[in-house]
Formats: C-alpha cells, structure tokens, sequence
C-alpha cells in the first residue's frame, strides 16, 4: 500500500499542502526550499505564501505553478 506525507487542495490561485501529523519536518523543509528559490532564483518555483499549523498539522501554500512554453524538447 502506497502512504503518502500530505494532503494537496488546490483551487485557480493557490496550492494547499498539509503535512500528516507528526510525520518529521517535510513542511520546513518544503517552506524553506521555496523561500530560497523564491528569494535567488525568482520565477522557477511556485511562490511561498503561508506555513501555518492548522488542526495540529504543518500547513505549506503556495502560488499555483503558471504553464509556460518553453520550446521544443530536444
């Protein structure tokens, strides 16, 4: 049987992930990674918009990815 760490909800803006509970540190890990992303390379990473605890559980949102075209692949 497959488990996974969390939970997505998305909605036309945003991208909602809450971590199970007691799980280890996923969340930090996940808000610090798009923090540093956000902060040197603006742009290639979805942007950080909140890291909460709600319900007991570690809470990451952010900005929903844009599609872009980026060419052919070779």
């Amino acid at each position: 049987m497959l488990a996974t760490t969390h939970h997505i909800a998305q909605d036309m803006e945003s991208v909602t992930k809450t971590f199970r509970l007691r799980h280890g540190d996923e969340a930090d890990r996940e808000w610090a990674t798009l923090t540093l992303l956000d902060r040197h390379a603006p742009g290639l990473a979805p942007v950080p918009l909140e890291c909460s605890v709600r319900h007991g559980a570690p809470v990451v949102v952010m900005s929903r990815p844009r599609a872009t075209r980026s060419g052919t692949c070779r």
